[in-house]
């Protein structure tokens, strides 16, 4: 309800005043009221009533505490991946190693990631990682070969991402949502409005569609 939701947003901002670049908790607690009123005005089904959108829409919104909350869910999103995108490092470890016919994974990461997340969703079951590497060892406009040293390059090309964790030996996604999201950019491309139809009607792919 409307007193959580302040509640929550007062906690977020206050705590985060030197963040957010308030100049006194006083302020922060002005951020808060108007993140709140963002919250309300914004056409986004759901916004207030799910929490991890909350916390997205907190995050963006702090960027620019006094601009306004992205119009859509799909461009919250955009917004919250170009965020977690610019937090690493300008390129990951070792991406200077790969060859020359090798640099686009790295040149071409963001198709590459929106296009693994399509692949892992609609694909036979496999592996971030697996759906991955058979893009770049399958493209049809790159010679790549499955070697050692492309293998943790390309791991490195993921989890610099921002979208993508290392969790013990396995590559996994730091929200389904975010792969939802990733995917449904992809579908955008690709899919005719009668094939839109079909993933809008099924259960496991019904959000993906309604990002796209």
């Amino acid at each position: 309800n409307q007193l959580q939701m302040k509640n929550l947003a007062r906690d977020w901002f206050t705590t985060r005043h030197e963040v957010i670049g308030a100049r006194s908790l006083e302020e922060a607690g002005q951020i808060a009221d108007r993140f709140v009123a963002q919250v309300e005005k914004a056409d986004i089904d759901s916004l207030a009533k799910v929490p991890l959108l909350l916390t997205i829409a907190a995050i963006v919104f702090e960027k620019s505490p006094w601009g306004d909350l992205p119009p859509t869910i799909a461009t919250l999103y955009e917004q919250f991946v170009n965020l977690l995108s610019s937090r690493q490092e300008l390129t990951p470890p070792g991406i200077e190693a790969l060859s020359a016919n090798d640099a686009w994974i790295w040149e071409k990461r963001e198709a590459l990631i929106e296009n693994t997340a399509y692949r892992w969703f609609f694909g036979s079951g496999q592996s971030i990682f697996e759906a991955a590497l058979g893009l770049v060892t399958g493209s049809k406009n790159h010679v790549t070969k499955d070697t050692p040293q492309l293998r943790d390059r390309l791991r490195g090309v993921l989890t610099h991402s921002g979208v993508v964790v290392a969790v013990a030996n396995d590559l996994e996604w730091v929200h389904l949502s975010i792969a939802e999201y990733l995917a449904s950019r992809v579908l955008a491309r690709k899919a005719t409005p009668e094939r839109w139809l079909w993933f809008a009607d099924r259960p496991t792919t019904a959000n993906i569609a309604r990002l796209a």
